[in-house]
């Protein structure tokens, strides 16, 4: 798994592999997260879905989502992170283009930051709007409830 994560150049015959490892470990994680959903585990259950994020987007649990974006490294992301306290990729869109620019002038061309901002753009906005928990006793078992997430976004 951890493979995924590395930004190396892997063989033709590694990147298939890589492919059905990571296939299968999703499918195990989903697995564990509808058990620890089932039995009320929050903790396990925010960790499980962390840890599918991170092995879907190729990043490491540390690393920021900014990383995400084309041309932003460790370095721009620090510079990112320094006087604005810029956590997030929607936080980064809110910013002035000038304030991006005075950021990222040591890591970035303008021409680069540009190019981010396009990006960073179409990166979709999630907010939910109603979220409720509605448990049917008796489909694991007679003393276990089952929640049925429902979300609105």
């Amino acid at each position: 798994m951890e493979t995924s994560f590395l930004t190396g150049l892997l063989q033709h015959s590694d990147l298939i592999d890589q492919a059905d490892i990571v296939g299968m470990s999703l499918r195990l994680i989903n697995g564990m997260t509808l058990i620890s959903t089932a039995r009320q585990w929050l903790s396990v259950s925010l960790f499980l879905m962390d840890l599918s994020q991170a092995l879907v987007q190729g990043l490491y649990f540390h690393d920021s989502p900014l990383q995400q974006l084309p041309f932003v490294n460790v370095n721009a992301v620090k510079a990112l992170k320094g006087k604005e306290q810029n956590q997030s990729i929607s936080q980064f869109v809110d910013m002035d283009r000038e304030d991006r620019l005075a950021l990222l002038k040591d890591n970035l061309t303008d021409d680069q930051v540009d190019q981010v901002i396009v990006v960073a753009k179409q990166y979709p906005e999630l907010r939910v709007l109603k979220a409720f928990f509605k448990g049917e006793c008796g489909q694991v078992s007679s003393v276990m409830c089952a929640p049925r997430p429902r979300v609105t976004f």
